[in-house]
């Protein structure tokens, strides 16, 4: 049975998120980073360590992340998307590129790794924590402009990036040396995984008319059918279980299905009730776990690696952002993407505990890394949220809303 402490802190975290969100609001940053700073303040004091570690909380928060995710999904043109993706692709590729030799190159020379090692270690350098900035987009009314776009896109493309180099990765543990315990990962499960979300996504898209035939008698109906399509999505994700998890790919594109299924007539009533239940009642969580998350004592430890890896992850993004996006996005939008990519979350860690569990980097290096990441999550999400609400950027944004 789930106890007082649990119910008693969630209680305050909804308060605490909602009185400091207000001040967060005075400042235009999104209210909904009050949770990120209740995590923090957790994180420093080491306040309700034995109820932020319950399954209970964990589950609430992972529930926060995958309804996130959801919305975005539902919120994707896939015409346009499609439309323009060969930018996107390249835009990924090249960002992705230019984060991992940087990253490798600076690892390599910091802690004397072998370099191939260190090249697939800098790619957990190119990983995007959209999941973190899909509330600010939201917030900001960002994720239907061509930057919210872009951010977006290249957020998913990366994360499809990274399973696939980790599958690549796992096929070759015989003939690359260092690399042998990685030929744990089920590559057969990930693949059967894979196939499974992007063909059912890809049905219930083609079955947009008969979407439109589909008569529902009460709303209830309709929230129990497209709940029905999330959780499964999520389960199908879940089937490689210690092998990798594809549940945020599959909640994506169960948002994606399920807008091209219900009726049109339906989706502004779904849109409004889902965007209601994921940020207050589950994204709170979601960004108080986040701020407990970040060990401040690695900022401490190793204070002058953390800030070459910093730098190392974040100006090849910003650099490599601003040559690939200026044309299509404009010079200062292109900035605005890098910024945004370089905020990090959970793809990052994930590879960062894999590979010291496989004894392929060391503590001192993971510790750094974590590091770098906490830097991010602390710092990026405020500083994209206040450079779009910046003077200089304000005329742009406002004609490009107009003109949606």
């Amino acid at each position: 049975m789930v106890s007082f402490e649990i119910f008693g802190m969630i209680a305050i975290l909804y308060i605490s998120t909602f009185i400091l969100g207000k001040i967060l609001e005075k400042i235009k940053v999104p209210w909904i980073f009050g949770a990120l700073i209740f995590g923090f303040l957790c994180s420093i004091f080491g306040l309700f360590e034995e109820v932020f570690s319950t399954r209970e909380f964990s589950l609430l928060a992972e529930l926060g992340m995958y309804f996130m995710l959801f919305m975005i999904g539902f919120e994707i043109d896939v015409k346009e998307l499609i439309s323009q993706s060969k930018f996107y692709v390249k835009a990924t590729f090249f960002i992705t590129l230019l984060a991992a030799i940087c990253g490798g190159l600076t690892l390599f020379w910091i802690f004397s790794i072998p370099l191939f090692i260190a090249i697939f270690i800098g790619l957990s350098f190119a990983t995007v924590g959209e999941a973190v900035l899909v509330p600010i987009l939201e917030e900001l009314k960002v994720v239907r402009t061509k930057l919210g776009k872009a951010i977006i896109a290249i957020g998913i493309l990366d994360d499809v990036f990274e399973l696939f180099t980790l599958v690549i990765i796992s096929l070759l543990p015989s003939f690359i040396p260092g690399f042998r315990e990685l030929s744990c990962v089920d590559v057969e499960k990930i693949l059967l995984a894979l196939f499974c979300v992007f063909i059912l996504a890809y049905l219930l898209t083609r079955l947009g008319e008969e979407g439109k035939k589909f008569k529902v008698p009460k709303i209830e109906t309709l929230f129990t059918v497209i709940f029905f399509v999330l959780f499964s999505f999520i389960a199908i994700g879940k089937l490689p279980g210690d092998a990798g998890d594809l549940a945020p790919l599959g909640a994506l594109f169960a948002g994606i299905a399920v807008k091209n299924f219900i009726p049109k007539r339906r989706l502004e009533f779904v849109e409004s009730e889902i965007r209601a239940i994921a940020y207050a009642l589950f994204a709170p969580v979601f960004f108080a776990e986040v701020g407990i998350m970040t060990n401040f004592s690695y900022l401490f430890t190793y204070p002058h690696y953390v800030l070459a890896i910093v730098l190392a992850a974040g100006i090849p993004k910003i650099v490599g952002s601003y040559i690939i996006g200026k044309k299509e996005l404009g010079k200062r939008d292109s900035l605005l993407l890098g910024v945004a990519l370089c905020t990090r979350f959970s793809t990052s860690i994930v590879i960062a505990r894999y590979l010291l569990s496989t004894n392929i980097i060391s503590q001192g290096v993971y510790s750094t890394l974590i590091a770098s990441t906490a830097v991010f999550t602390l710092s990026l999400p405020f500083a994209f949220s206040c450079l779009l609400n910046k003077s200089f950027h304000k005329s742009d944004f406002t004609r490009e809303r107009a003109e949606k």
